[in-house]
């Protein structure tokens, strides 16, 4: 599953950088898992404001199956091969330099997919073929 957040830039990021204070050991990203695990311990008064800012935040969820199993199919198609997504899957587990490669190709494919299918690619798809409905290089004036 792929969870993004948007926030609007015109709100106080004030709660995520008190969350960011109570993870002084962690370093990148914080996951959800250990998050909560610890957020029941914060103060209260940090809690509240946390989820006061929170709040706000917009959550977009993606399911990232149908994608895969899309790009997996691709790869069935290509390789000729009912099993090739296994097989990838079984020499990337044994540490085949190839089939790590194809498996990180793949994941990337997965994630292009992923974009390309989403809201906001749509909506600057439909704002440049707005702005040159027949591909001609821009709008007119330029």
């Amino acid at each position: 599953m792929c969870v993004n957040g948007q926030v609007n830039r015109d709100l106080s990021l004030d709660w995520f950088y008190r969350v960011i204070q109570f993870f002084p050991d962690v370093q990148g990203e914080l996951k959800s898992k250990e998050v909560a695990e610890r957020f029941k311990n914060f103060p209260t008064e940090a809690r509240t404001a946390i989820w006061t800012g929170m709040r706000r935040v917009k959550i977009h969820i993606v399911d990232p199956r149908p994608h895969r199993v899309r790009i997996d199919n691709i790869l069935r198609r290509t390789w000729k091969n009912d099993q090739a997504p296994q097989l990838v899957a079984q020499g990337t587990k044994e540490g085949l330099p190839y089939a790590k490669y194809i498996s990180a190709l793949l994941r990337d494919m997965v994630a292009d997919s992923i974009l390309q299918d989403s809201t906001a690619m749509r909506v600057q798809f439909l704002g440049r073929a707005f702005l040159d409905p027949f591909g001609l290089g821009g709008p007119p004036g330029r």
